[in-house]
Order: structure tokens, then C-alpha cells, then sequence
């Protein structure tokens, strides 16, 4: 089984999930994180940030460029580090997972245009960033991780442990296409 139909399998996600009940998937995204569960109002709150890029990847507008994909990301879990904090329900680090999985969720259901696969960052986690030699000490507790604004060293170090995830992919002999391939391999061994 290829690594986009393994993810489809294990996450239990269904071609219609976003359609259907986007809510739910958000419940179960959050829950990934290993913080709890959420209830219907926080995950609609969470929707409701997430769904213009929803729409984003519907009108085929994702950017293409690194850059540009970097400050979406960034730009996404920021606004979900302000819907969490309030409530102590988590910052950055799980803003970042939120995206990230949804992402993923659009590559693996084959929604995402050519050529942005390679741009995509890694959901990171503890097993995820267990497979790099050294992590940043601002994310030695990644559910934990608070930032105060584009340029802080929190994202900073976070866009800097994606680039280590993308150059180990772009090396001749990897096995990797992109990030996202090397996370969910991670995610099938454990």
C-alpha cells in the first residue's frame, strides 16, 4: 500500500470528511496532538480558521513557491496559537500540527496541484522530531510551544526544522519524495 493510501487508512479520513463534517475531522486532528479532546464549539472555532484555506485549496490557489508556502503555514497556526491560548488549550506547536494535517489530508486525497508537494512541512511531534540529531530547545516540548509573531525564534527554529526535512528529501539517493512521504513513513513504524 502506498504511503498516501496508509494515511487515508489509518487517519480514517473519507474523500467528503471536509464536506461532510470538517468539525469532526478538526475534533480528531486536535486529538492527534496527544492534548485531549475538544469539544463541537472549539472545533467549529478551529474550522472557522481553517476554512479559508479550505477555500484555498479548492480554488487551486496554494502558493507555489517556498516562501510563500512558509508564511501560510506560519501564518494559519498563528491564528490557531490565538484561538488556543486563551482557552490553555495549546499555542504554535499544535497550530502547526492542525495545518500540517490538514495538509496532509489534501495531499493524501489527492487535492493539491502539481508541484506543491515538495513545499509541504511535516506535522512535528515527539516521534517526528525524535528522528533528527539535534532539536531546538524552543521545541523540546513541541505541544507546548508559544510564539509571539512571525519572526520569533519559535518559528524561526520551526521553519528551520522543516528546511532539515526538505534537504534530507532532496538528497540524490533519498527514499523521499517530500517531507510530508518522510513524516507519514515515520508515522507507519511506529
Amino acid at each position: 500500500m502506498n504511503l498516501r493510501d496508509q494515511y487515508i487508512e489509518g487517519a480514517r479520513i473519507t474523500r467528503d470528511v471536509y464536506e461532510r463534517n470538517p468539525v469532526v475531522r478538526v475534533r480528531g486532528m486536535y486529538r492527534s496532538a496527544r492534548r485531549g479532546s475538544i469539544n463541537d464549539w472549539l472545533g467549529r472555532r478551529l474550522w472557522a480558521v481553517l476554512e479559508p484555506l479550505h477555500q484555498t485549496v479548492a480554488d487551486d490557489a496554494v502558493p507555489r513557491d517556498q516562501r510563500d508556502y512558509d508564511d501560510l503555514v506560519v501564518d494559519y497556526a498563528l491564528a490557531i496559537q490565538e484561538s488556543l491560548l486563551p482557552l490553555k488549550r495549546g499555542g504554535f506547536g499544535i497550530g502547526q500540527k492542525l495545518v500540517n494535517l490538514y495538509m496532509k489530508d489534501q495531499w493524501a486525497l489527492r487535492r493539491l496541484p502539481e508541484g506543491v508537494e515538495p513545499l509541504l512541512h511535516a506535522p512535528l511531534d515527539r516521534p517526528v522530531l525524535s528522528k533528527l540529531a539535534s532539536v531546538p530547545r524552543t521545541w523540546a516540548t513541541w505541544s507546548k510551544v508559544e510564539a509571539q509573531g512571525p519572526t520569533a525564534p519559535e518559528v524561526v527554529d520551526y521553519l528551520a526544522i522543516q528546511q532539515r526535512f526538505r534537504d534530507y528529501c532532496r538528497q540524490p539517493d533519498a527514499p523521499f519524495a517530500s517531507a510530508i512521504e518522510l513524516e507519514q513513513f515515520i508515522w507507519t513504524r511506529i
